[in-house]
């Protein structure tokens, strides 16, 4: 049988104990329940048997282990019919121009910022890129002639590398990327030939904090480049919608 051993790291590992015995669909449902009754998401849950049938379909395929995984589809039917697996909501948060303001005061009152976070924030919301792509482009990928901006590798749930796009830099969505771009000139160093030469790293985790000062607990860098694309089809992005 199979034995459900917690780590310090917090997550689940599957191990098999004996042979010639299966994981029963009882033992996986009730391992479902046990980690929702932690407090653990349908999302997790679903990814934590994906986990367990990696582990048994590897002993299986590479130890030669007589385990068998025709418990776990049916576990997991029986796991999404109890609510206890599912997919994760999709995120349609629209920031309020009293919530940008806000960040945008914040940010501005900091003495010796290491990254000019409301540049970054406008510009998102121009483009609609997202944070890896910003702190990506180059002056090269500029086109001030065209007011094109190519982005390479760009983000694609199937093919990323090579996937490169060129974007027009429009002023429709109450930001001007160009003007944006031309701020950050004065900032240019020939160490670094990228647009906004910053690290990737900074900017999600230390806006969660302003975004409670100013008021929005759920709004960050993604939620900024929602609003480009409303602001595309018609003037609801001055709306706030929350998330499901």
């Amino acid at each position: 049988m199979a034995a459900f051993v917690r780590l310090p790291s917090g997550s689940w590992r599957a191990v098999v104990r004996r042979k010639r015995r299966y994981i029963s669909e009882k033992r996986l449902i009730k391992f479902g329940r046990d980690r929702a009754a932690q407090g653990v998401g349908p999302v997790t849950v679903s990814m934590d048997i994906g986990a367990v049938r990696l582990v048994i379909s590897h002993a299986a395929a590479v130890h030669g282990l007589p385990v068998s995984m025709q418990q776990v589809d049916p576990a997991r039917i029986a796991l999404k019919r109890l609510g206890l697996v599912g997919k994760s909501n999709e995120r349609d948060r629209r920031p309020m121009e009293e919530e940008l303001q806000g960040l945008f005061k914040h940010f501005d009152s900091l003495r010796r910022p290491c990254i000019p976070m409301s540049r970054v924030m406008r510009f998102a919301i121009a483009t609609a890129m997202c944070q890896e792509e910003i702190f990506r482009v180059t002056w090269d990928d500029y086109n001030p002639r065209t007011k094109m901006l190519l982005i390479r590798d760009r983000k694609d749930r199937r093919e990323k590398k090579g996937n490169h796009q060129r974007i027009p830099l429009l002023d429709i969505s109450g930001f001007n990327a160009v003007e944006l771009i031309e701020e950050q000139r004065a900032v240019r160093s020939n160490e670094d030939d990228r647009i906004f030469p910053q690290t990737t790293n900074p900017p999600e985790p230390r806006s969660h904090g302003p975004a409670e000062f100013s008021g929005s607990s759920t709004c960050t860098s993604t939620t900024c480049g929602r609003r480009a694309p409303a602001a595309c089809s018609k003037p609801a992005w001055r709306s706030s919608r929350p998330r499901s």
